[in-house]
């Protein structure tokens, strides 16, 4: 399955207008990492040192947002992300197979698999 592109929907007129008409923001939590890993030059997935910064990251992009519904995609349950205003979440789920195809399409190494799936079974 080839990675889905990022779309974003163009407002045309009045932002104050149109955005009384938003539904629903989605936002995938992975889609956010690369400008971030510019800065250290290290990968955030590989190094947990990152993650308390990267949350820190996504967090002002979620609350910016706030005004509106939010459908944020991430790894995270909500006893981890206690100081965020979580109304309802959702565990999205796959079985060992369907994760290992997913990394090794992101050509993830033998040992990140493992990792990947033993962090899971968690």
């Amino acid at each position: 399955m080839p990675k889905a592109q990022p779309c974003f929907a163009r407002m045309i007129g009045s932002w104050k207008q149109e955005k009384a008409n938003i539904s629903w923001i989605v936002i995938d939590w992975d889609e956010l990492i690369a400008p971030p890993e510019m800065l250290p030059g290290l990968s955030i997935r590989d190094n947990e040192s990152l993650w308390k910064p990267y949350e820190a990251f996504v967090k002002p992009v979620s609350d910016m947002l706030a005004p509106n519904l939010v459908l944020l995609l991430g790894v995270c349950i909500p006893a981890q992300l206690a100081s965020w205003q979580i109304r309802e979440w959702i565990i999205l789920d796959c079985d060992d197979r369907e994760l290992a195809a997913r990394l090794q399409r992101r050509e993830e190494s033998d040992e990140q698999l493992q990792e990947a799936t033993g962090d899971a079974a968690e």
